[in-house]
């Protein structure tokens, strides 16, 4: 049995909450990063530098089209200024794979200093991915269907190739939704947030208890083994679908009042097992 650090108990509880919502099934990390707001490594980090943490993959397709000739640099589809936040959702991409190499498709209108963030299905519990240098993850497996999710970050540094390789440890089928958000502090990103599972549908993020009252901008990020249809079951509720694929989708929405999160849902047909992140992205100092 591992036992924790001191600091290893700190950045857990940061993650969940300050509660004790998906405590179970959490990978311990080997190392933490320098800060400890930020996601942890995982117990199986690579020789490239990446960090883990919890469970299931994809194959990536073609960015989005966008016009050539348009100067904008946010999608144009659904609300990007999030309330009060001054973080702002720049684009997105997504795909799958049934090989053992998923190959990932950069976002467009990434700048450097960007959020990015890779939510990722893998079928096969014992399905390991293996990121490109720099990127840091959080995974979660589930026994009973036998499937892995994942949640991998970094900040843009300007030098992003078009499209990066991760790598599974075997051929299975995994989907992926890639997004970017600019505006996010680089030093400290995240507030609270935790990670839990999902059953049936629909699927709901659980409230959390942010640390700040105001300016943030919260991340839920699905994953489902038999989801392949997602939609929202409250028009008025401010949550916005940033981008979705068979087995996971992408969701957002801003909160400029005290106090915690209300618990937010998406209908996931057909309906299965899953899992959810949901985190407060913490906005960059003017």
């Amino acid at each position: 049995m591992r036992l924790f650090s001191r600091d290893r108990l700190i950045f857990v509880a940061a993650l969940l909450g300050l509660g004790c919502n998906g405590l179970a099934g959490i990978v311990a990390p080997s190392e933490l990063p320098a800060d400890a707001n930020a996601l942890p490594p995982d117990d199986g980090a690579d020789a490239a530098g990446g960090s883990p943490i919890d469970a299931d993959a994809a194959e990536s397709e073609p960015v989005l089209d966008r016009d050539a000739a348009s100067a904008d640099t946010t999608r144009s589809d659904g609300p990007y200024d999030a309330g009060s936040t001054t973080i702002r959702f720049r684009d997105s991409s997504k795909g799958n794979s049934t090989s053992s190499t998923l190959e990932v498709s950069r976002p467009a209108f990434v700048f450097p200093g960007d959020l990015l963030l890779l939510t990722l299905y893998t079928d096969h519990l014992a399905t390991v991915v293996t990121p490109p240098d720099g990127w840091k993850w959080y995974e979660r497996g589930n026994i009973v269907n036998d499937f892995h999710s994942w949640w991998f970050y970094r900040f843009a540094d300007g030098y992003e190739p078009p499209k990066e390789s991760f790598g599974l440890n075997q051929e299975t089928p995994s989907w992926f939704v890639y997004v970017a958000y600019s505006g996010v502090d680089p030093d400290h990103p995240f507030d609270n947030g935790t990670v839990v599972d999902t059953r049936g549908s629909p699927c709901v993020a659980p409230s959390i208890h942010p640390m700040r009252s105001s300016g943030l901008l919260f991340l839920t990020a699905f994953v489902n083994d038999e989801a392949s249809v997602w939609g929202l079951i409250n028009l008025s509720d401010p949550l916005t679908i940033r981008d979705s694929t068979r087995g996971v989708v992408v969701a957002d929405f801003p909160q400029d009042f005290t106090g915690d999160t209300p618990p937010k849902s998406v209908s996931c047909t057909p309906a299965g097992d899953g899992a959810v992140l949901v985190m407060g992205l913490v906005p960059a100092s003017p």
